[in-house]
């Protein structure tokens, strides 16, 4: 992905529709589009799994409370903040 100085590079997806090809400034970085990596992602982010008002509020439909990010314990209370 070549560009002139007055050209800004785009995101480009490879020829199988899986990742999107985002430049940078240093270089690219690959991005999976397939939804695998999401949830990791997701989690390493929050650092932590989703509150019982979140669950119910981005997954309604009646599905039990459960852990999102097994490695992160699960609250069933709100943090303590003074």
């Amino acid at each position: 992905m070549r560009t002139s100085t007055t050209e800004r590079a785009r995101p480009a997806w490879t020829p199988d529709g899986r990742h999107l090809i985002v430049p940078t400034a240093t270089g690219a970085f690959l991005l999976d589009m397939s939804g695998r990596d999401w949830t990791a992602a997701a989690c390493a982010v929050a650092g932590r799994n989703l509150t019982k008002a979140e669950w119910s509020q981005y997954l309604p439909g009646g599905e039990p409370y459960r852990a999102t990010c097994p490695q992160y314990p699960l609250r069933t209370a709100p943090p303590f903040s003074p």
